[in-house]
């Protein structure tokens, strides 16, 4: 396996001597396009409203937000298979939930199931809505050395601590019925992403914020710690 960047106009010869496997870094002027964009071109004929010569097409969503130094403009925080399917999603369900999102200014390479860690990701946002009535939720990456750190905090009323303490035991225990059907999905919902988070050698913990609402947050080793277990963040 080699790794490879390509720039874009990208040329023939630029993928002669690409093979299965091979890590390939794009840059430049890639297009972004959903699933409609292929059938508009194949099966249809049709030219899209950009010029693709030379240029990669990316099947996937962006998540976009405005730019702070000029609110016309957008940056992409997070780009995958089916990262602005779920957001979509979840702004669908939940039209008066602000979701702030930010981001480190670096490439990080996480080894992980995309589709999982994204799963886990909206269970928290979902959670904080149902279960915590949060109107606003903040998620944020931080980058150590190791180490990439995720989380969810919201402005919500919070969830028993009782529960909190049992996110690193029991699985019944987290997901006791005595509280009704709700809080149950909810210990249910917990124990998924803590689960989905150690398969990846992460840890994941929660706490209830002295300003209101609960934050939850996971680790994921980057590319060359995957080996040494999990972290606490």
């Amino acid at each position: 396996m080699s790794k490879k960047v390509l720039t874009t106009p990208i040329q023939d010869k630029d993928l002669e001597d690409i093979k299965i496997g091979d890590v390939i870094y794009l840059t430049g002027y890639l297009v972004t396009a959903r699933d409609a964009a292929h059938p508009r071109l194949v099966k249809l004929a049709r030219n899209l409203p950009v010029d693709l010569r030379g240029k990669a097409i990316f099947h996937a969503g962006p998540i976009m937000v405005h730019r702070k130094d000029d609110p016309t403009k957008f940056d992409v925080v997070s780009i995958g298979p089916t990262t602005s399917m779920r957001m979509e999603k979840f702004q669908k369900h939940f039209p008066n939930t602000t979701v702030e999102v930010e981001v480190p200014d670096v490439l990080l390479e996480v080894p992980m199931d995309a589709m999982l860690i994204e799963q886990v990701l909206y269970n928290l946002m979902e959670n904080a809505v149902i279960h915590g009535m949060a109107e606003k939720i903040r998620i944020r990456v931080d980058a150590g050395k190791h180490w990439v750190r995720f989380s969810v905090s919201d402005d919500g009323a919070g969830i028993p601590q009782e529960k909190l303490e049992h996110l690193c035991r029991d699985y019944m225990e987290l997901a006791d019925t005595s509280s009704g059907d709700k809080k149950h999905n909810m210990g249910i919902g917990l124990i998924v992403c803590r689960d989905i988070i150690k398969v990846h050698g992460g840890n994941f913990e929660g706490r209830n914020q002295l300003e209101g609402g609960t934050e939850f947050w996971f680790t994921l080793p980057l590319k060359e710690e995957r080996q040494y277990g999990g972290h606490k963040g």
